[in-house]
């Protein structure tokens, strides 16, 4: 079936696959594809499809990661964004082989996933500070929420704060730490920190210094999911759909 079939239209391909996704919330791309194939006779590629099974069936939420390729003959690393769906569940939205991870491959990646997607509805996007990500994901989404996996926020405030104390205070300073992540309101956050400075000035400069406002969630001003503060859902991508 060529581009441009008038049965492909977004709001046709949806339509067909509402009530797949809600009778089935582990419903895949690969899945989708092969009925609208058998029931239609219409071809549509994979990203349409991972397209339409996160618009329908997914939360506004995009999980960002790359993995890096360990075979031995081969170099490169898989950029990789992933939704949750119904289930919990993780869906493959995109993913991209690259031979590095370079802020000009992460905006080649992210464009192509912003052509693809159905709506300009606000999404959250959930990521590390990785190479070129950072910078790539507010350039191509200035208008979409990002926050940071406090998984990599704690393993950093280990190496480059922390490090120094002995166990008994370090294992304070990162408690403080997390509390700092969980609170949810403005006075909570604020008396945090303020328990944070008594017991070391320097740990609540690297607070500060460390884009407090994109893994906090009483300062993260899009939608999330507290469960999810603390897990690196995306490291799950490192098998593809299908």
């Amino acid at each position: 079936m060529r581009d441009g079939h008038p049965r492909t239209s977004k709001k046709w391909v949806a339509n067909a696959v509402k009530g797949k996704l809600v009778d089935k919330l582990t419903y895949r791309a690969s899945e989708m594809m092969r009925d609208i194939r058998q029931e239609y006779g219409i071809s549509i590629p994979y990203h349409q499809a991972s397209a339409y099974g996160f618009e329908v069936g997914c939360r506004p939420m995009l999980f960002l990661d790359e993995t890096h390729i360990k075979q031995h003959r081969v170099q490169g690393v898989i950029l990789a964004v992933s939704a949750l769906n119904g289930n919990n569940e993780l869906f493959t939205v995109a993913y991209f082989i690259a031979d590095s991870e370079t802020y000009d491959n992460w905006v080649w990646f992210l464009q192509n996933l912003k052509n693809a997607l159905l709506s300009d509805r606000r999404i959250a996007f959930l990521l590390d500070r990785g190479r070129g990500l950072k910078e790539a994901i507010p350039y191509i989404f200035p208008n979409n929420h990002h926050s940071y996996y406090f998984q990599h926020i704690m393993q950093n405030f280990n190496d480059q704060c922390v490090g120094k104390y002995a166990a008994p205070f370090k294992k304070l300073l990162r408690k403080i730490l997390q509390r700092i992540a969980y609170v949810v309101t403005e006075q909570e956050y604020q008396d945090v920190m303020m328990a944070m400075e008594l017991n070391s000035a320097d740990a609540k400069e690297w607070v500060l210094q460390n884009d407090v406002d994109h893994w906090s969630h009483a300062r993260f001003p899009g939608q999330r999911v507290i469960q999810q503060l603390d897990t690196s859902c995306a490291k799950s991508t490192n098998t593809t759909d299908g």
